[in-house]
Order: structure tokens, then sequence, then C-alpha cells
């Protein structure tokens, strides 16, 4: 009898503790990478339009996010971050000199997740997310030839986002788990108004990322 009990109360604990596991839909991530970033337009400077492009450099990013997890399935996320890309060149239009100048993103967005249910430890996910993305431009030294203005400093300012995520993750434990993931991230034309006005075409960014994952 006593050891019928026993085994019950065992057989009980496990069902809770499985039970509980499956209730953890609040999680939150980290995650990073390096990032591919589409050349872009440079539409305005201290009133004079030079009709260059300019190509950045590859550059990094880092995000955080908080989900909850509606069902197996479907996940709803806060997200934000850092990403940066420093200017390789300008081509094209008017002759344009440029001293460690970078432009920045620190988006905020709402993230829909879609899982694909395997009944496995690895979770396949697509993903869409609208927001916005504060835009920041940084320079040590940017003139165009024929506008009579040098600019240095720091703006910012906030435009339209939105990304596209596709990735996988592998559950280490209960709690913990591992993945890769691939984002598009699109951030509307930015126009900065600080010392003069520069205003650049819309920029897209392209990361690949190692995610951190943890349920509670």
């Amino acid at each position: 009898m006593r050891i019928k009990t026993i085994t019950l109360a065992i057989l009980t604990l496990c069902l809770a503790c499985s039970t509980q596991a499956s209730d953890r839909k609040l999680y939150f991530s980290l995650d990073g990478g390096m990032t591919l970033n589409s050349s872009t337009t440079f539409e305005s400077f201290a009133g004079i339009t030079p009709n260059s492009t300019i190509k950045f450099n590859n550059g990094g990013r880092f995000g955080l996010t908080a989900g909850y997890a509606v069902n197996d399935w479907f996940a709803l996320e806060l997200e934000s971050g850092f990403g940066s890309a420093f200017v390789k060149s300008f081509t094209g239009g008017a002759a344009v000199t440029a001293a460690d100048t970078s432009v920045s993103q620190v988006p905020f967005l709402v993230n829909a997740i879609f899982r694909v249910p395997t009944n496995s430890k690895f979770v396949p996910y697509l993903g869409v997310g609208a927001g916005g993305s504060a835009s920041v431009f940084n320079t040590d030294l940017l003139t165009v030839a024929g506008s009579g203005v040098a600019v240095s400093g720091a703006d910012a300012t906030m435009v339209l986002a939105a990304q596209g995520v596709a990735g996988f993750r592998f559950d280490i434990s209960e709690r913990v788990a591992l993945g890769i993931n691939y984002k598009y991230f699109y951030a509307g034309a930015p126009e900065w108004n600080s010392v003069t006005t520069i205003r650049m075409g819309k920029m897209e960014f392209h990361s690949f990322n190692l995610a951190l994952n943890f349920k509670f």
C-alpha cells in the first residue's frame, strides 16, 4: 500500500511538472550577428541634390525580444535592439567627402511569429514585424562639393520600419533553446535637420544571427 502511494505521488508530481513546462508561454530572446547592408541614395544635403549612391560596409546588430506563445504555432513579440552600418563610399553625382560616417537603427517592433509544430526539440518558424525605428546619423565630417557646408556630429529621427524573419530553434532544456535566424529589415527614408537638412533613401539590411531563448 505504501509503495502504491509513493508511486502515485511520483506520477502526480511528474504530471504537474509536465503541465507546468507546457504552460511556459512567456519567453525572452537575445540574438545578434552580421548584417549585409544594401546601398541607398543620398537625396538632399544643404539644399542641393547630390544624386549619389551610398554604399555601406557590412556591420553588426543585436536584438532583445519579449514574447508570449499564444499556442504551439503562434506567438506575439515586442522587439528592440541596435544595428549600425558605416559608409563605405559615395558614387556618382556630386563629390562627397565623408569621415567616419555611419547610420544606425534602433527598432521598436511588434512581431507575429508562426511556428511549425514538430513534436520534437527542433522548431522552425517564420515571422513578420512592423513598427518604427530611431534612425541615427553620425559623422566626424561630411561635405558635398558646391554646398559650402561641413557637418559633424549626430542626429536622430523616427521612421517607419518592418521586418521578416525565418529560422529555427533547438530546445536544449525545458527553459533554454538555441537557434539561428535570418532577418530582413526595412527602414523608411530618414531626414535629419540638426545642422542642415540631410535626407537619404529607404534602407534595407539582411542579417544572419545566433539566438538564445529563455522560457518562463
